[in-house]
């Protein structure tokens, strides 16, 4: 199946805007050190009441000289959190993919951001719902460096849905 002009104009415009949105987010904060590992500012955008998934962006440094790995996450606004990735195929054709786990080899800094990785919620728990302005607890286990619980700001959507 070709990818048509259209297509690829409306994937060009979208990325060009996507970089404006990341850099949004407190480009300056210092996050939290576990091990070797900088866990950067951890944001989301506030989910509205029909929304049963949430990504949640932020970014891990590895400062040291051997790989870790991110096993897991979890959290109490969800009954699940998995890594996903948007992953382009040969032929063109862009889908979700699921990660059991994700290195971060030493120097390498991954960016979960719009349009790439995510820390996905799914199954948000109505009761916990988080509103703009509101923080949440978020627990990601790393293989060497082992837990640790970071605080996710939850930010005003920046597209409103259309009415």
């Amino acid at each position: 199946m070709a990818i048509s002009r259209r297509s690829w104009v409306v994937a060009a415009a979208a990325l060009a805007f996507l970089p404006s949105l990341a850099g949004a987010h407190h480009p300056g904060e210092e996050g939290v050190q576990v091990g070797e590992l900088r866990v950067g500012h951890a944001w989301a955008e506030e989910p509205s009441a029909m929304q049963h998934s949430l990504p949640v962006w932020l970014t891990i440094e590895n400062l040291g000289s051997e790989s870790d790995e991110l096993l897991e996450a979890r959290t109490e606004v969800a009954e699940r959190a998995v890594i996903q990735g948007l992953v382009v195929d040969a032929h063109g054709r862009a889908a979700l993919r699921e990660f059991g786990s994700l290195e971060v080899g030493p120097g390498q800094t991954l960016s979960f951001a719009p349009g790439g990785l995510a820390l996905m919620l799914h199954g948000l728990r109505l009761e916990a719902l988080p509103a703009a302005g509101d923080h949440f607890d978020l627990t990601l286990r790393f293989a060497k460096a082992g837990e640790v619980t970071i605080e996710v700001e939850v930010e005003e959507r920046q597209l409103k849905p259309a009415s």
